[in-house]
């Protein structure tokens, strides 16, 4: 539903963007030539990542203490620079270097500490699965650190493009992993109950607060 979401918005973006008086004509004019390119397939790179990540999130969600979780999946900073340095050439000052340093302090010493199991809805008291969300949080850091530096040396690669355009693309490619996973792992349980079984409204703030912040990053 998150890139549902982000797929409509980027289309509304580029219809008033484009001041066309349908979608008909919108996909004529605008995405038929842009969308449907050939670096659609370089999307796929980053697309799989961001579809790895996101399920990653759940195992790590479900075996640690939402706390925990916050702090340690904050190494996505300490991810990104390594990879962006690999990927984009760029060179890091010793002052970005140093923050990044009091970053991985904050979290080691967040590790040591004692778990409040009181707080926890998980079993996270227990050894095993404090590793399987540990480990899962740690991966989900490496992809999302990989797919957003990639995702931007095929934005540099590509040429002057409409990010909503690049937005789109990324979006559906995507979306074509996250069904594929929830034909995989839940196709089952949405057979019999729905797919919307267990929506509440706090479930779509998540969903508009997950696509909607994505979208407005590369702005801020």
């Amino acid at each position: 539903m998150v890139e549902c979401v982000k797929l409509l918005v980027c289309v509304h973006v580029l219809w008033q963007h484009a001041s066309v008086p349908n979608l008909c004509v919108l996909w004529k004019q605008e995405l038929r030539h842009h969308l449907l390119s050939t670096d659609l397939l370089y999307m796929l790179i980053p697309a799989s990542l961001y579809a790895i990540q996101n399920n990653l999130l759940y195992i790590a969600l479900s075996h640690l203490e939402a706390a925990t979780f916050q702090v340690t999946y904050q190494l996505k900073i300490l991810s990104t620079a390594m990879f962006s340095m690999y990927l984009l050439q760029r060179q890091l000052v010793p002052r970005q270097w140093l923050a990044l340093m009091l970053l991985m302090m904050g979290v080691t010493l967040v590790q040591w500490s004692p778990l409040d199991e009181s707080a926890s809805s998980c079993d996270s008291s227990s050894p095993t699965s404090s590793w399987t969300g540990l480990i899962a949080v740690l991966l989900s850091c490496l992809s999302s650190g990989f797919a957003g530096c990639s995702f931007e040396k095929i934005l540099k690669k590509a040429g002057p493009t409409n990010l909503w355009i690049r937005n789109l693309q990324l979006g559906l490619c995507t979306l074509l992993f996250a069904v594929l996973a929830l034909l995989l792992n839940d196709w089952s349980f949405v057979w019999h109950h729905g797919f919307f079984y267990g929506y509440h409204l706090s479930t779509w703030i998540v969903i508009f607060n997950q696509a909607l912040g994505v979208l407005l990053l590369p702005w801020s």
